[in-house]
């Protein structure tokens, strides 16, 4: 038995350079405008510095990796070259599936303009109780969130792209229980709480009136939450103790309890 086995032509032709220029032609062509698109998104803030230079990075890579294959399957004319190329990345795939599920979420997030800058409800898959904060920075796989401590927690970039996010105020809930005589005593102590924010007793809180409400009332007593709006970030504890100390001076007379939620 014979077996007729011939080499393709060493020597380039027309008829092998034909397709192996029109496709990277095209390749070059897709790279540039993909490249231009990135940059277009960095310019406008979509994006960051981070994202940019990882994204160039992923581009260049897989026009390279792209280009030796059309040049290969171009001389060879075999379909060895991509089974092998598809079972490499399912392999790189499936051990990399968390860092990659992570870093299209960072990308999917850094394209969302809405989210940064801004003080924001969060509330992560599976979990009842919501994050309070902002975002102060975004790394591939995980983003730091500051709540108005300055307290920072960091979260999964796969978590925070399933979150339901809501736009709010930074707020301290202030709870006062005061000692009263009657209604006419309760409207006067509710007035005062809102003179010290509205004349500037204390310059880094401000209060909506329309959110002072009132808990409790007893035949002697009464309990009234208010919403410390910060108009800085972090507070600080100096500003905290300020604010306390004005209140009680202010509310003397009412004997206060204050306590502050956490």
């Amino acid at each position: 038995m014979e077996f007729n086995f011939t080499l393709p032509p060493l020597t380039p032709t027309l008829e092998f350079l034909a397709p192996v220029i029109i496709s990277l032609l095209i390749l070059f062509i897709a790279r540039i405008l993909i490249g231009r698109l990135i940059t277009t998104l960095y310019n406008r803030g979509i994006i960051g510095i981070g994202t940019r230079i990882t994204l160039f990075r992923i581009l260049d890579t897989a026009s390279i990796i792209i280009a030796i294959l059309v040049i290969v399957q171009a001389y060879t004319a075999a379909l060895t070259v991509y089974v092998v190329v598809f079972l490499i990345a399912v392999l790189i795939v499936t051990m990399f599936f968390y860092e990659i599920r992570g870093f299209t979420a960072y990308i999917s997030l850094q394209l969302l303009k809405y989210i940064k800058g801004r003080y924001l409800e969060i509330r992560l898959p599976n979990q009842f109780k919501p994050i309070y904060g902002r975002i102060v920075s975004m790394e591939p796989f995980s983003t730091t969130i500051e709540d108005v401590y300055g307290n920072r927690v960091f979260v999964a970039n796969s978590l925070l792209v399933n979150a339901v996010v809501r736009e709010t105020v930074p707020s301290i809930p202030i709870k006062i229980t005061l000692r009263i005589s009657g209604e006419d005593s309760l409207r006067n102590a509710i007035d005062k709480i809102i003179d010290v924010f509205k004349h500037g007793l204390i310059n880094v809180f401000r209060i909506n009136e329309s959110q002072v409400v009132i808990e409790k009332v007893t035949k002697d007593s009464a309990v009234v939450t208010i919403n410390a709006i910060a108009l800085s970030l972090p507070i600080r504890l100096s500003d905290i103790t300020k604010l306390l100390d004005v209140l009680r001076g202010e509310l003397s007379s009412y004997e206060p309890v204050i306590e502050i939620s956490y």
